[in-house]
C-alpha cells in the first residue's frame, strides 16, 4: 500500500483527495519507513548497494526527516559504497544542509570533504564510522529486529497498513 501511495502525486489531488492521502499516509508510512529503513541498513551492511538504495529512497520519499536524517545519511553511504560519487555527494550535502544537529553530521561532513577531494579530511575512517553502538541506540526508535524473524527481504511484501 505504501508503494502505491508513493506513486501518487499529492499536489495533483483535489482537497478531499489530499485529505484522504494525508490520512492514509499518516497511518501507513511510519510502519513502512521502519521496515524499509531496517531492510535498507541490512542491505547496506551486506554491501547490496542497489537494494539499499531502493529501500532507503522509499524511506526518504515517505519521510525525508526519518530519525533525524538517518535515511538520508544511509542513502549517501549506499551511493558511496556503489561508487556513485555524485549521488553520494548530493545526499551528504543534503544531510549537512538540513540535519546539522544529527549524530551523523560530523561523519557526513567528513565523507563529503573526502568525496570533494579534500586531502586534509581524515581518511582513516570509512563511511561506516558511525558504529553499531549508534545504530543500536536507534533501534528502539526505528525498528525491532525480532519482529521480522531476521528476514527483512520479505518486509517489502507485507501490507504496510498495520
Amino acid at each position: 500500500m505504501a508503494d502505491a501511495l508513493l506513486e501518487i502525486t499529492r499536489d495533483s489531488l483535489g482537497d478531499s483527495g489530499k485529505e484522504m492521502y494525508d490520512t492514509l499516509s499518516d497511518s501507513i508510512f511510519p510502519t513502512a519507513c521502519k521496515r524499509r529503513y531496517a531492510a535498507g541498513v541490512d542491505s547496506l551492511e551486506s554491501e547490496d548497494y542497489d537494494q539499499a538504495i531502493e529501500y532507503l529512497t522509499k524511506v526518504v520519499k515517505m519521510d525525508e526527516s526519518y530519525n533525524d536524517g538517518q535515511a538520508i545519511y544511509r542513502l549517501a553511504q549506499a551511493y558511496q559504497g556503489k561508487g556513485d560519487t555524485e549521488n553520494a555527494k548530493t545526499w551528504y550535502q543534503k544531510m549537512v544542509d538540513t540535519y546539522n544537529n544529527s549524530r551523523y553530521i560530523e561523519d557526513a561532513k567528513k565523507q563529503l570533504a573526502i568525496l570533494n577531494g579534500d586531502a586534509s579530511a581524515d581518511t582513516s575512517s570509512d563511511s561506516s564510522s558511525v558504529s553499531e553502538d549508534s545504530e543500536n541506540s536507534d533501534n528502539s526508535n526505528s525498528y525491532d529486529n525480532s519482529q521480522d524473524n531476521g528476514n527483512s527481504d520479505n518486509s517489502d511484501n507485507t501490507e504496510d497498513n498495520e
